[in-house]
């Protein structure tokens, strides 16, 4: 985990390095690479104001290149939260139960039909993240946190888990960890593709075979 660890470093260090273009390109395409393989529904990107002009010119394109979603949910304290996702996989996640029954508490639009589901239930996160006075935890189930999990940290304010990496666990600590491996396996592989390097699209192509 250490080797990994500082092998992510410096591959961050060296794209800091890039010219913005570029940057963005590969920023967007590692950071996604856990919704590309399927290990997770969507991601959260944090991107610095220094870096919104590019996002502006190559996001939306970028993630339809790579056949994702991007929905910006958020700016504030001089960073922009966007949303990245697989529709189907979050089309899936917000059809389970225990998910609804998370979401429900806070208001979201649980009842209605699929077909228009998803754009309420971001139309409704982006409120939270707006004027809710506390970060709206409930996001979690989004990202494709278990829902267990993502109650159990709400209600235990972050305390007291068995485990901690991509996220709190609280409960089936080894499925966490096989999501873990996903997760770390796709995002080392991204690394691969970026240093040959090879066009976007192709890369993408390759992390969902895995």
């Amino acid at each position: 985990m250490e080797r990994v660890a500082g092998r992510q470093a410096r591959f961050l260090q060296r794209m800091h390095r890039l010219e913005p273009e570029e940057y963005m390109e590969q920023f967007v395409f590692y950071s996604a690479a856990p919704v590309l393989c399927g290990a997770k529904p969507a991601v959260l990107l944090r991107i610095q104001n220094g870096h919104w002009q590019e996002w502006e010119n190559r996001g939306e394109i970028l993630c339809a290149s790579m056949g994702l979603s991007e929905q910006h949910v958020c700016c504030s304290k001089g960073q922009n939260l966007v949303l990245i996702y697989d529709r189907l996989l979050l089309e899936r996640v917000l059809s389970d139960k225990k998910v609804l029954e998370i979401l429900d508490d806070y208001q979201y639009p649980v009842r209605q039909s699929s077909g228009c589901r998803t754009e309420l239930m971001l139309t409704r996160l982006k409120e939270r993240l707006a004027y809710s006075p506390v970060f709206p935890h409930e996001i979690g189930v989004m990202l494709g946190y278990p829902p267990d999990d993502v109650a159990a940290f709400i209600k235990d304010h972050g305390r007291d888990c068995v485990n901690c990496r991509h996220w709190k666990v609280y409960h089936d600590p080894e499925r966490a960890n096989e999501i873990f491996k996903r997760i770390d396996a796709a995002k080392a592989y991204a690394m691969d593709l970026l240093e040959k390097p090879v066009p976007i699209r192709t890369a993408a192509t390759l992390l969902k075979a895995i």
